[in-house]
């Protein structure tokens, strides 16, 4: 029975893998955007309620700040999953403080959603690296926890295909991963 479950659990990341690999290929290739203008608060809160008490029983603090006349345009589903990546990553990443701040900056052409977490900083090297598909910076959040290191190769895929920028900043007590979403 043990072996089971241990073939079980290997199988399931071994899914996860193929599906992540799968969603990155079919959007490196010709994929067409269904483009649509839609609330960027709208699309947080709900991207976020279904994680509230993961926060909450790690004891972390979640800030989120998205004005309400902030209407962004692209493909929705695709742009959930730039914020899924970055609000699991703040989730996985979040220490010291234990805060993750989720902010929304209107620029001249596009809004700029930021998701900060309170922590160790990344290293020059991994900057550099961390949008390259299978790398992770941190080898301690390994695949046991199913993560391998095609979250932001995604991330950067999907940005490309909306041809908007995207990036990382470290902070004093943290880091900041941020993305661009066009305005409506």
């Amino acid at each position: 029975e043990e072996f089971c479950d241990i073939i079980i659990e290997e199988s399931d990341k071994m899914n996860n893998l193929v599906v992540r690999l799968m969603e990155q290929l079919q959007y490196s290739s010709a994929y067409s955007l269904n483009e649509s203008s839609f609330s960027l608060k709208k699309l947080i809160t709900e991207l976020i309620d279904g994680t509230r008490l993961d926060f909450e029983e790690c004891g972390i603090r979640l800030s989120v700040d998205i004005p309400e006349e902030c209407i962004g345009r692209g493909d929705s589903e695709l742009l959930s999953s730039v914020f899924n990546n970055y609000f699991s990553n703040a989730l996985s990443h979040a220490d010291f403080e234990k805060e993750v701040r989720i902010t929304c900056k209107e620029l001249p052409n596009c809004y700029r959603i930021s998701v900060y977490n309170s922590g160790k900083p990344i290293s020059g090297t991994d900057i550099e690296n961390i949008w390259q598909s299978f790398y992770r910076a941190d080898k301690a959040h390994s695949r046991k926890e199913g993560r391998f290191g095609l979250g932001l190769s995604i991330v950067a895929t999907i940005q490309d295909l909306h041809k908007q920028k995207y990036g990382v900043l470290n902070r004093e007590h943290g880091v900041e991963f941020w993305f661009d979403i066009k305005k409506a």
